[in-house]
């Protein structure tokens, strides 16, 4: 039994204080009171609160492993004069749990598995330069066996850098954070829509500044249904850049009521404010339009720089007509 808690060297190679702490604590425990099982219990408990590595179930199939190894260690007679005795399925479904719950889990898959992750993408970010890559990395080192509760604690981490702090490590990598983001939301939608409106006041704190209100128009065209679960401070502020930018309206698809209305409020901008729409705007844009058959209206925006432009040089040949008439001093 010694070997079970007398290192705390396995800690050392994730260099993690915490899991040292704690297997210190279950050694102290266990010398002072050698024949007694509590800190089998106790080792179980500060797990649970310490490094939400365990869901919930797992918590308590494993309280139950430990009070069966408990009656099987130390036997007892039923009312029948019969000794306990698990069964051969038993035993195999206990074995396979404990695999899952604990001995398959990477050792990092704790609280700090959220700065491991974050460090590991920005470090590796020139390599993971598609949200395609980016996905089949996640989910080859780090989402399968990732707890639920880890994994909605990293979304709101990650929600924090992208659409609330400012800084030079946030800004420089904004756009991998947020491609991660997006892909937490895919794998479970319904879940990160009911946390999000659970804690609202959490995800209303965004902005102030461009860059991270500017992030999140972009998170919010790909799911606008989130737009309506912030607070209205956080909308006002969204509203803002809204305005401030219109690249951000061509964008602000979730402030109308479909794609047709959208693209009416875009047709009634100035000519010249069309003129700033960035290409990946444009293009992302016409895909969406098409995407809810609105493909002729999007084509008759895009056109409408173009025939603006003509009109307007027409105009200005005219009008150089006109003056060269007028004063034939300029056909000298």
């Amino acid at each position: 039994m010694r070997s079970r808690v007398q290192a705390p060297d396995a800690a050392r190679p994730y260099n993690d204080a915490a899991a040292g702490k704690l297997l210190d604590d279950v050694e102290i425990k266990r010398v002072a009171n050698p024949n007694s099982p509590d800190w089998e219990i106790y080792l179980l408990d500060e797990i649970s609160k310490r490094t939400k590595m365990l869901e919930t179930s797992e918590f308590v199939q494993l309280q139950n492993l430990q009070k069966l190894r408990h009656l099987s260690a130390h036997p007892v007679l039923t009312a029948a004069d019969l000794l306990f005795r698990p069964t051969k399925e038993d035993t195999r479904a206990q074995i396979r749990m404990a695999l899952e719950a604990v001995l398959l889990k990477p050792a990092l898959f704790s609280k700090r598995v959220i700065d491991t992750l974050v460090e590991d993408i920005a470090a590796n970010k020139a390599l993971l330069i598609s949200r395609e890559k980016l996905k089949t990395y996640l989910e080859a080192r780090y989402l399968p066996n990732m707890p639920s509760a880890i994994e909605r604690e990293l979304f709101r981490v990650l929600w924090k850098f992208c659409f609330r702090l400012n800084n030079a490590d946030t800004e420089a990598n904004r756009a991998i954070n947020a491609d991660t983001l997006a892909i937490l939301f895919s794998r479970d939608p319904a879940a990160v829509r009911a946390m999000i409106g659970a804690e609202r006041p959490v995800f209303s704190n965004v902005g102030p500044d461009a860059e991270p209100l500017d992030a999140l128009v972009a998170f919010l065209a790909d799911h606008g249904d989130l737009f309506g679960l912030l607070d209205p401070a956080a909308q006002i502020q969204v509203d803002g850049r809204l305005a401030a930018d219109i690249n951000n309206r061509a964008r602000g698809r979730f402030k109308s009521p479909d794609m047709a209305a959208h693209l009416a409020a875009l047709l009634a901008e100035e000519h010249d404010e069309l003129g700033k729409l960035d290409d990946h705007v444009w293009r992302r844009l016409l895909a969406d339009a098409s995407g809810e058959g609105e493909a002729d209206g999007a084509v008759r925006l895009a056109s409408r720089p173009i025939r603006e432009a003509v009109a307007t040089t027409r105009q200005t040949r005219v009008s150089v007509a006109s003056s060269s008439r007028l004063c034939p001093i300029s056909r000298l």
